[in-house]
């Protein structure tokens, strides 16, 4: 369980805490729970003083609830990481290929890029969706 240094508590008894990518795509019935369900607005206040709330909050509330079984574990997102690194790797004109793959894979979003490394495969990309 992530953790704020200073600040102790046990474990919850009424969820399992989960964890995962800050980055989520949810159902119109997800958002719907995660707002106004009373178990998950309890999840919610418990979770707002842990570690990383960001990574944790979607994860543990709907994985104790009731839509459980219809989450599923893709963010939809490329992301290439060099091993070690503290970051994602800066997309180029080399990751062209495995970008259009990913795309073709159901990837709605790729990250990171930037324009004063390689601004020609964000063109790329805009190209492929205008063709």
């Amino acid at each position: 369980m992530p953790f704020v240094p200073g600040f102790r508590r046990a474990s919850p008894h009424f969820f399992r805490y989960f964890g995962g990518s800050n980055h989520v795509i949810l159902s119109r019935q997800a958002v719907r729970y995660v707002a106004f369900d009373p178990h998950a607005r309890k999840l919610r206040r418990w979770l707002r003083w842990s570690g990383i709330p960001d990574e944790s909050l979607f994860q543990s509330v709907l994985l104790n609830s009731p839509l459980a079984s219809q989450v599923i574990n893709d963010d939809r997102r490329a992301i290439y990481w060099e091993p070690g690194a503290p970051s994602p790797r800066t997309l180029t004109m080399e990751d062209l290929p495995r970008l259009r793959e990913a795309r073709a894979d159901g990837k709605l979003f790729a990250r990171k890029f930037d324009v004063s490394v390689d601004a020609d495969v964000i063109a790329a990309l805009e190209d492929d969706l205008h063709s």
